[in-house]
């Protein structure tokens, strides 16, 4: 079975699956005169179009995967979809199960001031 949803980002399609492979470019247009945006591992990252100066925008891993980030008009700031990874225990420790929750969250073209805009779906 494959669970597809479509979000509408900054006037571009961001494709959300489980249980299929979809594949989404990267944002074609830099930030400022030459920067892309790709996201890698769960990680986004700012690149010049010559692919010199690689900066993680995504800080320290931890339980969370970052993807599809897209540019606002403007070019100051991006939005991307955050996904963390929640397990559950019983009181001994015996693992109960697991749940996802997808997020709509923007930060700076330089990657602070992270902010969460709206939940999207718990898997």
């Amino acid at each position: 079975m494959c669970l597809l949803l479509l979000v509408c980002i900054f006037a571009s399609v961001v494709v959300l699956t489980s249980g299929c492979s979809i594949t989404v470019p990267a944002s074609k247009k830099p930030a400022g005169p030459d920067r892309l945006l790709i996201s890698y591992k769960g990680r986004i990252y700012s690149i010049n179009e010559d692919g010199t100066s690689v900066v993680n925008l995504s800080g320290d891993p931890g339980k969370v995967t970052e993807n599809y980030p897209r540019w606002s008009p403007d070019r100051k700031t991006i939005a991307y979809i955050r996904y963390m990874e929640k397990h559950w225990e019983s009181d001994e420790g015996e693992p109960l199960g697991r749940t996802t929750n997808a997020e709509i969250w923007l930060m700076d073209a330089s990657g602070d001031n992270k902010t969460k805009l709206a939940d999207l779906l718990n898997m």
